[in-house]
């Protein structure tokens, strides 16, 4: 006998997915080795010693996909300074690691077309050089930044750091960015709440026993974006970090629906009061006489 409240639609089973990660030797560029991890916070940014030169090798990139043969097509900005134009050709061509490169030319634009090391070679350059561009298609791998202190030369790490400011009574915000542990001091810093970058998994049980159905109707479309998910005849079961899931525990909290969370959900959630109606003004400004807003002006506070 089947429970009554059975799966009858099921989207997005959880699964793993693996992380690739490729490291690259910073002297010798030659290829880009293949790394495996359930995410990304499990790669070390240092790998094995180059085979070729004995140089550390650094993570490159990271991303869902693995590297195929796609070629990428980056679009330079118009160059008008001949010495950067000349500067970027120059390094292009006699690097022997780039050879694979294709430059074309556009009305002033660079167009470089090459394959995932190529092209992320290149990123590099511009980059370094100053020079905005475009990739075709869409390079699908996030690159890895390596900060070097000014003051000492030593490479940067990136750190998060608790402070005394705080964004509401179970909410602080976090020192995040890249610290010289050399000189003791940040290089690049810049301030996050503490949910945001908070990475827990958390559980989300939503009841929808005898919840109305326009305020079933209200849930599911606020879930429907969401990836990992399972929908059954009387709950919603989602898998998702402190970002995602807030804004749905206000909605459920406003609209007065059971849920249960794991592990325990350690920030506030506040709800806003809906829209005011006319009387609730009226008899909100014969308690406060100084007070003048229309109906449109109290709600826009809100």
């Amino acid at each position: 006998m089947i429970g009554a409240d059975f799966c009858f639609y099921h989207f997005n089973a959880r699964r793993i997915r693996m992380m690739y990660g490729y490291d690259i030797c910073p002297k010798c560029k030659n290829e880009l080795i293949k790394r495996i991890q359930e995410n990304v916070e499990c790669f070390v940014r240092y790998g094995e010693k180059c085979k070729i030169c004995g140089e550390r090798l650094r993570l490159a990139l990271t991303g869902e996909k693995e590297i195929d043969g796609t070629i990428y097509t980056i679009k330079s900005q118009v160059i008008s300074d001949e010495d950067i134009y000349k500067r970027i050709i120059t390094q292009v061509y006699d690097c022997e690691k780039i050879k694979a490169t294709r430059v074309l030319e556009d009305a002033g634009r660079l167009l470089l077309e090459g394959d995932v090391l190529h092209t992320y070679l290149n990123m590099e350059l511009l980059d370094d050089i100053g020079i905005t561009y475009d990739v075709e298609p869409n390079f699908p791998f996030t690159r890895q930044i390596y900060i070097f202190c000014p003051d000492c030369g030593s490479e940067t790490f990136y750190k998060k750091a608790e402070t005394d400011i705080k964004e509401n009574e179970t909410d602080c915000y976090i020192q995040v960015g890249f610290f010289c542990e050399k000189c003791s001091k940040w290089i690049a810093m810049t301030y996050r709440s503490k949910m945001e970058i908070d990475e827990t998994k958390y559980k989300l049980k939503i009841c929808l026993k005898n919840v109305d159905c326009e305020k079933e109707i209200c849930i599911k479309k606020m879930v429907d974006e969401l990836v990992d998910k399972r929908l059954f005849s009387n709950s919603i079961i989602i898998f998702d970090n402190a970002c995602n899931i807030h804004k749905i525990l206000e909605e459920l909290k406003k609209l007065s629906i059971d849920y249960n969370i794991e592990p325990p959900y350690p920030y506030k959630v506040v709800t806003h009061r809906q829209e005011w109606t006319e009387e609730e003004l009226k008899m909100l400004m014969e308690m406060n006489p100084g007070l003048i807003l229309d109906l449109e002006e109290m709600n826009d506070l809100n």
